[in-house]
């Protein structure tokens, strides 16, 4: 929790029903927030994404959130650390830290795309549920960035910086408690069971974490 958070952190208790309205919250984020101009736009942001109603609804707020970040950027134009600074603070502004630590140890999704063939779909380092982004079941991944650095190597090598891609399964979307599936360089196969967690990292802190693509296809 940086000092801005930890600021607001209180927001509810201090201005009853500041969150009304957008008028009633803008004045009160610019009155706490003095010379915070780009945190204010951030939060109201996500406050005009209905962040609040969302994330009260939903039966899974952490994976909620999670796909709030990538909804944030696209829709946005933000940057991905920025829609999850706006998120994670609006987890903290509703009293759900927990949430909002989660999200700092959870390496931010990438939404599946939709199916680039039968069972076939692009995702990136990230967390993706099995029944919800991907039918559960064996699947196979296969690491396909196309790589920029270095003419004629194996694609995908390089943007890795001498690292591998990790997959880990675990009943929730941390890290924490997941138990290891595999490490490559080009390509897996796995077997992940319905709700699980599939959590994708590396284990190079240099690698183009962004740039990263990685083709999933249902074998079953």
């Amino acid at each position: 929790m940086d000092e801005t958070q930890n600021q607001l952190s209180g927001l509810l208790k201090a201005i009853p029903g500041c969150t009304s309205s957008r008028q009633k919250l803008k004045a009160a984020l610019m009155d706490l927030l003095v010379s915070k101009r780009r945190e204010v736009n951030l939060l109201l942001c996500a406050y005009d994404d209905n962040i609040i109603e969302k994330l009260e609804q939903t039966t899974d707020p952490t994976l909620y959130a999670l796909r709030m970040i990538k909804s944030l950027s696209d829709d946005y134009g933000l940057t991905t650390d920025a829609a999850k600074w706006a998120i994670s603070t609006w987890c903290i502004i509703l009293g759900k830290t927990e949430i909002a630590n989660a999200l700092e140890e959870i390496p931010t999704a990438t939404s599946a795309s939709a199916p680039v063939a039968n069972n076939t779909y692009t995702i990136g380092i990230g967390t993706y549920r099995a029944g919800f982004d991907f039918k559960a079941g064996d699947i196979s991944l296969k690491h396909i960035t196309n790589s920029t650095h270095a003419p004629g190597m194996t694609r995908g090598v390089t943007v890795l910086h001498g690292g591998t891609i990790d997959c880990y399964i675990n009943s929730s979307p941390s890290r924490k408690g997941a138990k290891k599936l595999c490490s490559f360089n080009m390509c897996c196969h796995l077997e992940i069971e319905n709700g699980q967690y599939l959590i994708i990292t590396t284990s190079s802190e240099f690698a183009d974490r962004d740039m990263i693509r990685i083709e999933l296809s249902e074998c079953n």
